[in-house]
């Protein structure tokens, strides 16, 4: 998408006839075919540099607003009438007494001052999102983000935080030395976002001394000091916890769906945006509500598991290992659907799948695989249980086939 230019907004409130034309022209293009494909409009933009920016930016804003119909976002027209109430003086009117290409060009500045705020956040939205795709990000209470990286290690330990790797996990430890960085006032408590991309996996030690296992495509809210009665932290996704003991200050995990509140033990939280979110105890107790309701408290022992299905916890014994294999780099399922196992693979590798059967996303297996193998690799292990054929149909697209 086509930058904004800082220097265009000047240029327009200085227009000469060359500019005038220019800018008349290059609208006449934008809302007609015949023009924009003609020779002349071609020699045109071939002339200069000029005239290639200033068509993509025309096309730019047209787009814009476009994308901002129905977001809520100003209504050009009405804000116009505040500018100027008087009816012939609106940019779409007809009684005019001035030539069209001023009120065309006044509307079109007017509508890039109008939407030039929200083209900002989105432009600032878009290049977070980016970002994210494809590395672990730091962000700070007011929406800075940092990669977590060597090249941004200095910054990093600004903050009071260290990285380093331990085995298979990139780890940032918010557990701050005096010998290595300067410590911050306890008294100052600031919140964090550490967002994981798919496709990768890292390890969180917040200031407590509690170890945070994060799963692929995740993200957890946390603060820098965790205050003096209790440590609450937020998650979306799926995180393996190694909770400090400290009796004078729970742990309590939120999701969008249920909260856990624990003293000291480890558990995992399964908690993404779409399919079931579960909690499943290794060591301890924990305390599991859904969602507000006190009212609907479950407490888990060892080898236990709460699934929250419509507002309710259901609790049943299971295999842990088939919930937390992921921490230590496998894919491990047990008599599980096609489509969760599909789910996770995907969700691991970004690629895309689709089903050339709709029946065979009901289909179980007992599967696993090594997380650092490819997803081709992946996809030969599944094949081979003779169930279905699974093949890249192009980069990031995956069709899944009844077996030949």
């Amino acid at each position: 998408m086509m930058k904004l230019n800082p220097d265009r907004e000047d240029k327009l409130g200085k227009l000469d006839d060359k500019h005038e034309d220019d800018l008349e022209f290059a609208l006449q293009a934008l809302n007609h075919l015949e023009i924009a494909s003609s020779e002349k409009f071609q020699q045109w933009v071939d002339e200069s540099d000029s005239h290639q920016a200033l068509y993509a930016e025309c096309l730019f804003y047209r787009e814009a607003g476009l994308a901002a119909e129905g977001a809520g976002l100003p209504d050009v027209e009405q804000e116009w009438m505040k500018f100027d109430p008087s009816p012939e003086q609106t940019p779409t009117s007809r009684k005019r007494s001035l030539p069209t290409w001023v009120w065309t060009a006044a509307a079109a500045i007017f509508a890039v001052a109008l939407l030039f705020p929200w083209l900002l956040h989105r432009n600032e939205e878009m290049r977070l999102a980016k970002l994210m795709e494809k590395h672990v990000v730091l962000q700070t209470e007011n929406g800075e983000p940092i990669v977590v990286d060597q090249a941004n290690k200095g910054q990093i330990e600004s903050l009071g935080a260290q990285t380093h790797q331990s085995g298979r996990y990139g780890v940032l430890n918010m557990r701050q030395s005096a010998s290595k960085v300067k410590l911050m006032s306890a008294s100052t408590s600031n919140t964090y976002t550490l967002n994981i991309p798919k496709g990768k996996a890292y390890q969180l030690l917040l200031e407590d001394g509690t170890e945070v296992y994060m799963n692929t495509g995740s993200k957890i809210i946390f603060p820098n000091h965790f205050k003096s009665d209790s440590r609450v932290v937020e998650i979306e996704g799926e995180a393996y916890f190694k909770v400090t003991k400290d009796p004078n200050r729970p742990f309590i995990v939120k999701t969008a769906s249920f909260s856990t509140k624990v003293l000291g033990t480890e558990f995992n939280i399964r908690a993404y945006p779409q399919g079931e979110s579960n909690v499943t105890l290794v060591t301890g107790k924990v305390l599991v509500t859904s969602g507000e309701n006190e009212a609907n408290q479950v407490t888990l022992s060892p080898g236990q598991n709460a699934t929250c299905a419509g507002g309710q916890l259901l609790v049943k014994d299971v295999d842990v290992e088939n919930y937390i294999a992921w921490k230590d780099g496998y894919f491990f399922f047990e008599e599980a659907s096609l489509e969760d196992i599909m789910n996770e693979i995907s969700r691991w590798y970004n690629v895309r799948v689709e089903y050339g059967n709709e029946n065979l996303r009901k289909l179980k297996f007992k599967f696993w695989a090594n997380r650092e193998s490819s997803f081709q690799d992946a996809v030969v292990l599944l094949n081979q249980v003779g169930k279905v054929d699974v093949r890249m149909v192009s980069p990031g697209q995956a069709l899944v086939m009844p077996a030949k």
